[in-house]
């Protein structure tokens, strides 16, 4: 199941025209990453995003991954 929202995920960020969000929470995130994109700010990949998650929580050890 995660292969489905991995290969999702990925056209939707190949080609982010032909991503329509289908709920609330949905149209509030694609209104944020637009806002990043507009501004020039770096979007992150999985790594970064699951590290930051990590260093939130307090710290990052790639052995807990």
């Amino acid at each position: 199941m995660s292969t489905d929202i991995d290969t999702e995920l990925e056209e939707a960020t190949s080609n982010p025209l032909s991503f329509v969000p289908r709920t609330a929470l949905g149209k509030k995130l694609l209104a944020s990453r637009n806002e990043m994109v507009a501004k020039g700010d770096p979007l992150l990949d999985r790594e970064a995003i699951e590290k930051e998650v990590a260093e939130s929580r307090g710290g990052y050890a790639d052995d807990t991954l």
